[in-house]
């Protein structure tokens, strides 16, 4: 009875590499779980960057659409400023101040166009390099 045959005193040693393998193999299964929960987030976060993105071009067309409409504005304003030069001396004085005034009511539409337009367009530069950035992550 004190002799023991080699298969009982290998056992232990087998359930030992089993449970080795059996803790490794939880590890890389939470490290998958982990991963796999990373790339969720990731993917949402670059669903969530192209969405950002298509607002951003969309607000910077819509800029880009009134800052046409202004310059079209500005230019019939000249033009109108240029007729108004050839009437008589007291109708050209008032069409001037009104011309004058409408120009530099323009000019600020146009400036805070343009002013909203620089702020979309480094907008959209900084989605685009996020959306760079995810895309190659």
């Amino acid at each position: 009875m004190g002799i023991v045959p080699k298969e009982v005193e290998k056992q232990p040693t087998r359930v030992l590499k089993g449970s080795e393998l059996k803790a490794q193999l939880s590890l890389v299964q939470e490290d998958l779980k982990k991963a796999q929960e990373k790339l969720v987030l990731v993917e949402k976060e670059k669903a969530q960057a192209n969405e950002e993105l298509k607002e951003t071009q969309r607000l910077a067309e819509e800029a880009n659409d009134k800052l046409r409409e202004a310059l079209a504005t500005q230019k019939r304003v000249e033009e109108n400023s240029e007729i108004e030069k050839f009437r008589p001396v007291e109708m050209e004085q008032a069409g001037i101040e009104a011309s004058q005034k409408k120009e530099e009511e323009w000019q600020k539409e146009v400036e805070a166009v343009r002013n909203q337009h620089e702020r979309l367009a480094d907008r959209v530069k900084e989605l685009l390099v996020a959306a760079d950035v995810y895309q190659r992550g």
